[in-house]
Parts: structure tokens; C-alpha cells; sequence
């Protein structure tokens, strides 16, 4: 009997030897020089993020989250920092994990969850038990997790009996490393997935995925039917889960999917938001863009029908495929998939976020949300519309003149933007804030003079509120409205921000009914009243001279002399347009946005009606500075010295004259 128990003890011995402790020690230098993570200096840290530490036949994968996973000196004190849906996952080269202890460093936010087998804490530390040949812990809260030590129990004789951490290849199914895989796949063929994809929206029985591949280009997929598991947005999703493929109407789908995990980790936010696209990119069904998130803006709406069915409308430049591009309404038909708050007013304009889909083998878009619009800011009517399109302006307008002469009732506003968000060629190219001069446009009020007479009284304009139709887009570019706009009560209105074009110095390429300060010198010629330049004469090629209109104020030239210089705030005017094969763009659309200043006969063709009742004399700032007494104030109202960069208020012979210094 004895020598049984000592055989005994023997195996029990041996048995015992298989099952080994690996410890990754955070909390010392020496601790870290062994792992070969380099000790980070006082108050800094050691990224991990993406890296892998290998300590014996255990591998611990660092992935990022809200900050990087890395280790931190504070004051001394080593730890590795674990942040809001960052993960760090241990895996064996041999048998399988059996135990994990994680000890803290500091206590507060030490909350973790795990991707298989069972995870508990007392206080300070976690155990985790469960076979698997890798396990993956994840920090949920807010603040940064502190961890002082890992012990990683390994049995090394061990054959893993739990959903994996990591991918556990069945050799028995098709083995599928890319979404885009999958439309080469027979309907009915059970894969197994063997890369992550991240989650880009899910309601109910509908999970989206989407992948990028190392050359940046993004493919999409559909999980369809209980996925027994629910995930935030952005959430990573680990490799080795399975499923069937699938086509319905004409629309590809996962199927019959099993072994989905807790997220490994998260995606940035910017990196699983919906994509830009056009309403024309998206209408032919062999685009390739099913199941991606689509964000597409400037939609008008159809009526609901009580099926959930409607249709959405953009006004897009579109290409004939003879490489001619013109305006055109493009509709696809939308459908409210998830039963979603949708807008009553289809009145208005709305930017709608959807998930773009296939049914019968057309595609439709099922809506996410829908974001109402204040419409389009002025300065892009200048690239994106033409004459006879409706639209509405985005912007505050402020009131700059309201006049009545032969030309009709109109009213004169402008955006007073001096820097603009510039997206014209988005997706494909980032928009960006870009300095600008204020745009202006005449409100045309037609022959409503009861339209006239209230927007005349008003001083801002709501956001949204301007709406109408383009009219004379080259020669007299205006907005012919459909509708009072509303004012903003009780606004305060700023400063207006003028070009100020000086015909000596200056090369002038304004646009027709932008309003700036003109200086120059006042003469009449063969009975026309112009603005010269000093050197003009007769026979003078380069001499700039600017015919003056004076239908908005009849009372003025009666106050000018001859050969004095004036500065006088004043709407520009074009006689004629240029012909279209004189401006012509890359896509073989006409040049709308400014008067073609190298034309020759420019001076010819353009002209200037001030708005003032008086013309502003003193003009420039020598002369003004040469005229005594002179007291020179800034716009806070502070009497200076000299005239410094931006606008200036020099009051001279009982006159205030402003004066813009660049």
C-alpha cells in the first residue's frame, strides 16, 4: 500500500507541473525591463497600443481606447493604464488559460469585463477562471484603469473548452478574411469570419458591419436575425464567429451567425460615422455602396404612405456621360424600416442619415434620422446653382438697402461672412475654413409692394427664412422670392464688412450687385458722370474709369465737383454678359461666380450705382490725414495716433470718413 501511494503522489507531482505562472509585473522598472517595454520618464508614458509582450508562451495584445493603453510614471509610481474600451488580450502558444489574477494599483475605476469564462473582484483584485486559449479583458469605465500586476495560470496539457478570446480556426467550413469575400460566395455556404469588423449601426434583427482593408478602401455587410449580442456603435468586433451567406431580393446577407464576442475594442468616432455621398452616386444598384451608413444632404420629401413608403429628392449636378454636367432632380425611394420620427413639413429641406439597402433589386435608403436644414449659404449659389433654381439661404442676412427705381422693389442684404466653410468638393476632399469677403445678393420683391414695404423696415433676416428663385444670374444676379422672409427680433447689427476698391491702386473683379466702397475722382465726360483714376486721359489704355449710375440716388451728383476725390458706397452692375466660350470651367460648365476682369472692354461693360444719399469725400488716407484739424478714432471708439490695420474712423472738416487699412 505504501508504494501505491507513492506512485500516486508521483503523478499527482508531475500533473502539477503543467500548470504554470507567468506574471506581468507593471508596478517596477525591473518589472518592466523584463517584459522589454521600455520604463517611461516622470510624468510620461509608454505606449502599448497595437504592440504585442511576450513573457514565456503568453502574448498580451495592447489595443487603445479612448486614450492609448500604455504605461505610466507618476512620480515613481509605475502602472499600466487601461482607458474607457481599451483591451489588452493574453494568449498561449500551448494548452490553455485557466486562471488570470489582475491586481490594481489604484482601486477607483477598476471595472473590466471578459470575452469568455468567469470574472470576478474583491476590491482590489480580479480572478478570472474559464479554459481558453485566449481571453480578452476590457475596461468599461470612464476613468483610466490602474494595473499593477497580471498572473497568467497556463495548463499547458489543457485542451481549450470555451468560446475563444481569440480565433480558433474550424477547419471543416470556408475560411472568409474580407467582407467583400462574401459576394463570391454560393447562397448557402456556412463561413467562418477570420479578421475583425466593426459595427456601424443595429436595430433589432439588422447588424451592420464594416471593414477597412491596409489600402484604405472600406467594404460593408449585413448580419440578419438574432445576433445574440448587442453593440454599441464603433464597437470592434472579434474574428472566429460564423455564418451562412445569403441573397435576398437581390440584397446580400449574413445569416444563421453564431459565436459573435463582447467588442474587443472601439473604434474612433470619426471612423465609423455615416459617409458623404450624393444622391446620384447611390441610385444604380451596382454601385457596390449596400449596407454602408450614407449621410446625404439638401433632400426634399414625398408624403409618407401607410406602408412606410416615400421618396427622396436632391438637385445635383449630374454628368450625361458625354462629359457635359447640368442641374438635374435625382429621386430614390426610402423606406421607414424602424418606424422613426419622420418630418411632417415637406416644405423644408433635410439632410438624412440612412442605411442604404437593396429590395428587389433597387436601391432604397432606410432613414436613421432626419436633420432639418436652414438651406444653402450664400456664397455657394456661385458654384452650385443656376439661373431659375429654387433655394433658400442658410445664412443670418442683414440688411444693407432697400431701393425703388426702374429695376423693381428690391432690398439689398448680405451674409457679412469673412471666412466660410469651403466644401465644395467634398467627400473626396476635406472642406475647410477659408478667409473670404462678404457676399451680397438683391432681394427681388416683384411687383408686391406690401412685400417690399415690411422687408424694407427690417434690419436681420432669420436663417432660413430667404427663399426664391434665381434670376439674371450673369448680369443682375437676384433672388426673385416666393415668400416674406421673417426677421430677427431684437438682433443687434454688426459692423458691415465693405471691400473698398480704390480705382488707382486696385485691380477690381466684383460681381454683379456686390456692394463696396469705390474711391476714385469724380468728372464728367461727353455729359456721362464717371470715377477716374488721377492719370486717366482720353487716349489712356490703362486708365481705370467707372461709369456712375445714379438710379438709387438721384440727389447726389448735384452734391459732387469736378476733379474732387470721393469715396462712395455703391452697388455693382454688368450690361451685358460674357459669352459662355470666353469662361469655361474643367467640367465644361460656364464660369458663374465673378465678372471676367481680363476681358479688354472690363471697364466697358461694368458699372456703379452709390446707395448713399450723399457721396463720402476724403477718400483715401493721405489725403484725409493731409487735411487739418483730423482726429483719427478706432471702432472701440478710442481716439489714435495713426491709422492702424483694419477699419478706421478719421474725422476731418465736420466729416466722419471710414477707412479700411490693410
Amino acid at each position: 500500500m505504501k508504494k501505491f501511494y507513492a506512485l500516486l503522489s508521483a503523478v499527482l507531482l508531475a500533473a502539477t507541473a503543467m500548470a504554470t505562472d507567468i506574471t506581468f509585473t507593471f508596478n517596477s522598472a525591473d518589472g518592466l525591463q523584463a517584459l522589454g517595454i521600455t520604463a517611461p520618464e516622470q510624468s510620461k508614458g509608454t505606449d502599448l497600443g497595437g504592440e504585442t509582450v511576450t513573457n514565456g508562451i503568453i502574448t498580451m495584445t495592447a489595443i487603445n481606447g479612448a486614450t492609448a493603453t500604455r504605461v505610466w510614471n507618476s512620480q515613481g509610481a509605475y502602472s499600466l493604464r487601461v482607458y474607457q474600451n481599451g483591451s489588452i488580450t493574453f494568449t498561449t502558444q500551448k494548452g490553455a488559460i485557466t486562471a488570470i489574477q489582475v491586481t490594481a494599483a489604484v482601486a477607483d475605476f477598476f471595472q473590466f469585463t471578459a470575452s469568455t469564462g468567469k470574472l470576478e473582484l474583491d476590491e482590489t483584485t480580479y480572478s478570472w477562471t474559464g479554459s481558453s486559449a485566449a481571453v480578452t479583458l476590457t475596461h468599461t469605465d470612464k476613468k483610466n484603469a490602474q494595473v499593477a500586476t497580471i498572473t497568467i495560470t497556463v495548463d499547458e496539457n489543457a485542451t481549450p473548452t470555451d468560446e475563444p478570446g481569440g480565433t480558433i480556426i474550424d477547419p471543416t467550413i470556408e475560411q472568409v478574411d474580407s467582407l467583400i469575400a462574401l459576394y463570391d460566395l454560393e447562397d448557402g455556404t456556412e463561413f467562418q469570419f477570420t479578421t475583425e469588423a466593426y459595427v456601424t449601426y443595429q436595430n433589432g434583427q439588422y447588424l451592420y458591419l464594416l471593414q477597412m482593408d491596409d489600402e484604405g478602401y472600406c467594404y460593408s455587410a449585413l448580419i440578419y436575425g438574432d445576433a445574440g449580442q448587442e453593440y454599441d456603435e464603433g464597437a470592434v468586433i472579434p474574428a472566429g464567429w460564423k455564418g451562412t451567406k445569403t441573397t435576398y431580393k437581390g440584397l446580400i446577407e449574413i445569416t444563421n451567425v453564431s459565436g459573435l464576442q463582447n467588442a474587443a475594442s472601439y473604434m474612433e468616432e470619426e471612423d465609423y460615422c455615416a459617409f458623404d455621398f450624393y444622391l446620384s452616386e447611390l441610385v444604380d444598384p451596382e454601385c457596390g455602396y449596400e449596407n454602408y451608413r450614407a449621410l446625404v444632404y439638401d433632400i426634399t420629401l414625398s408624403a409618407i404612405d401607410e406602408k412606410g413608403n416615400f421618396t427622396l429628392t436632391a438637385l445635383e449636378k449630374v454628368e450625361d456621360g458625354d462629359g457635359n454636367y447640368s442641374m438635374k432632380e435625382v429621386t430614390i425611394p426610402g423606406f421607414n424600416k424602424w418606424n422613426i420620427d419622420y418630418p411632417t413639413d415637406l416644405n423644408k429641406t433635410y439632410n438624412v442619415e440612412a442605411m442604404v439597402t437593396i429590395f428587389n433589386n433597387a436601391i432604397q435608403l432606410y432613414p436613421i434620422a432626419f436633420y432639418e436644414v436652414q438651406g444653402t449659404p450664400l456664397w455657394n449659389i456661385w458654384y452650385m446653382y443656376q439661373e431659375g433654381d429654387t433655394f433658400q439661404i442658410s445664412d443670418t442676412l442683414y440688411v444693407v438697402k432697400a431701393t425703388q427705381a426702374a429695376d423693381g422693389n428690391r432690398v439689398y442684404v448680405t451674409d457679412n461672412a469673412t471666412e466660410i466653410y469651403y466644401d465644395i468638393y467634398e467627400p473626396w476632399i476635406e472642406g475647410e475654413w477659408t478667409d473670404w469677403a462678404p457676399d451680397f445678393i438683391a432681394l427681388d420683391c416683384g411687383d408686391d409692394t406690401e412685400m417690399f414695404n415690411a422687408l424694407s423696415q427690417m434690419k436681420v433676416l432669420a436663417p432660413g427664412s430667404v427663399r426664391g428663385v434665381i434670376k439674371d444670374f450673369e448680369t443682375d444676379l437676384r433672388l426673385e422670392l416666393t415668400s416674406v422672409p421673417e426677421e430677427v427680433k431684437d438682433a443687434v447689427v454688426p459692423e458691415i464688412n465693405y471691400d473698398i476698391f480704390d480705382i488707382a491702386t486696385d485691380e477690381m473683379a466684383p460681381y454683379a450687385n456686390n456692394i463696396t466702397y469705390i474711391k476714385g475722382y469724380y468728372t464728367i465726360q461727353d455729359g456721362k458722370a464717371y470715377l477716374i483714376a488721377p492719370e486717366y486721359t482720353d487716349d489712356a489704355t490703362d486708365g481705370q474709369r467707372l461709369t456712375i449710375d445714379f438710379r438709387y440716388a438721384p440727389n447726389m451728383q448735384s452734391q459732387l465737383e469736378e476733379g474732387k476725390s470721393y469715396m462712395m458706397l455703391a452697388v455693382w452692375k454688368m450690361y451685358e454678359a460674357f459669352e459662355p466660350e470666353d469662361d469655361i470651367d474643367d467640367e465644361g460648365l460656364m464660369v458663374k461666380r465673378r465678372i471676367k476682369y481680363s476681358d479688354p472692354n472690363f471697364y466697358e461693360n461694368v458699372f456703379v450705382c452709390p446707395i448713399g444719399d450723399v457721396a463720402v469725400g476724403l477718400h483715401d488716407a493721405r489725403t484725409a490725414i493731409s487735411n487739418a484739424p483730423v482726429a483719427i478714432y478706432n471702432m472701440a471708439g478710442q481716439r489714435i495716433n495713426r491709422l492702424q490695420k483694419g477699419i478706421n474712423i478719421i474725422h476731418s472738416n465736420g466729416r466722419a470718413v471710414k477707412v479700411l487699412k490693410k
